[in-house]
Order: structure tokens, then sequence, then C-alpha cells
């Protein structure tokens, strides 16, 4: 089983992946400097992370890379981030 965490502890902002439900993790380090408060995925490929600094980042390949997302608001700070459908965020 797959898994993603947002950690602001780990050497600055960081998000953790899991391939094998936990046993393993391994970190990220997005250049943001934006602790990442919620993270989702409408499949195993795709991906958004959001958090401080009004940061939102999405990643195409289950969370190898990520990428920055527009809007970029400096001042906001988004603490969760879903999608009903693959077009539609919420």
């Amino acid at each position: 089983m797959k898994g993603w965490l947002g950690s602001p502890h780990f050497t600055g902002p960081t998000i953790f992946r899991t391939t094998n439900s936990g046993s393993n993790w391994l970190p990220f380090f997005p250049s943001t400097q934006s602790t990442s408060n919620s993270i989702f995925f409408i499949n195993s490929i795709k991906g958004w992370a959001c958090g401080t600094n009004g940061v939102i980042i999405f990643t195409n390949n289950g969370g190898i890379n990520w990428s920055h997302q527009l809007p970029f608001m400096p001042n906001k700070i988004y603490n969760s981030i879903y999608f009903t459908d693959s077009l539609t965020a919420g």
C-alpha cells in the first residue's frame, strides 16, 4: 500500500512516501520552504499538496517529483485540499 505524509520537522519541510504500507518512508524535500498541511491523490499517480505560504504543489508520477501549481498566494495558509474527481477541486 502506498501513502504520503507531510512533516515540518525533518530538516525542514518534507513530504514522505511509502510504497510498502509504512515499513519504509522515503523523503522528498520540496523547494517551497512550506509545510504541507494536506496531501491528496486522485489515483496512484496524480496528487496535490498544500500548506503554508500559499503553496500548492502537484505530482504526476506518484510523488517522486513535485512542481508548483498556480495560483501562488504568499500570505495564505491552506489546511486542506481534495478533489471530487480529476477536474474538480474542493
